[in-house]
């Protein structure tokens, strides 16, 4: 499995990506690309902030312990639907999403620095990394050590042709809008393929495998639903005489 580090960035080496971890190095990935977007770098550093922003955590923390086990669960049947190629169906409001950021141990990394609520067709994510991490993408003049990247992005997640997108309908740094010029360029941007920015090619094909396990990804009456196909029998079609 595909694991958040504390970098927000997919671990080497594995073979699964999980739903809520893809969602948060695509998160990281749009942040990225809101640097890029940046014609005046210096801008962007004056609209981190010196403090992480206050995510709710302690109220996920407190759910009934069988509550989090029924949730976690169904999180890893998913899991494990994709990973074996069978079909199976399961959904999440955004509540035992962050339920599952909080208190699944394959989601540890992302406590505290993602937190998530459905409106609409969409999900809203809100952000809180250390900018330290983007140090590769900022000049070296410009220091960021000890300061955080805290924004919002309304993302609707699409599937088309096996490939997972992710339409940015809204962004905004330090609670304040980005730049329409800059929301345009997230919004023009192939969000997939930023994705793969750093992976090495069997990285690159455990995500085409996990998305090719993927029959739906939608919001819909307030959760997140994700369908998987069945994979792992072989179609009589193509199989031959």
């Amino acid at each position: 499995m595909v694991k958040a580090e504390a970098s927000g960035k997919p671990r080497k080496g594995c073979i699964f990506w999980g739903i809520i971890s893809l969602l948060g190095v695509v998160v990281f990935t749009v942040v990225i690309v809101v640097v890029i977007g940046y014609r005046q770098i210096n801008q962007f550093v004056e609209a981190l902030s010196d403090e992480p922003a206050d995510l709710p955590v302690e109220m996920y923390e407190r759910r009934p312990p069988e509550q989090i086990r029924r949730l976690v669960a169904r999180y890893d049947k998913l899991r494990d639907a994709i990973g074996a190629g069978t079909q199976t169906s399961v959904s999440f409001t955004a509540d035992e999403l962050n339920t599952l950021i909080v208190n699944h141990a394959d989601l540890k990394a992302l406590h505290g620095r993602l937190h998530f609520t459905i409106e609409s067709d969409a999900i809203r994510a809100e952000v809180s990394y250390p900018a330290d991490l983007l140090d590769d993408q900022l000049p070296d003049v410009f220091k960021v050590k000890g300061k955080y990247f805290n924004g919002s992005f309304l993302l609707q997640p699409l599937l088309e042709r096996n490939r997972l997108q992710f339409r940015v309908l809204d962004a905004s740094m330090k609670g304040k809008p980005i730049e329409p010029g800059n929301l345009r360029v997230l919004q023009q941007n192939d969000l997939r393929k930023s994705l793969e920015w750093g992976l090495d090619e069997q990285q690159k094909e455990d995500l085409r495998r996990f998305e090719g396990a993927l029959d739906e990804v939608a919001i819909r009456d307030g959760r997140l639903l994700i369908r998987t196909r069945d994979t792992a029998t072989p179609d009589p079609e193509s199989a031959g005489p």
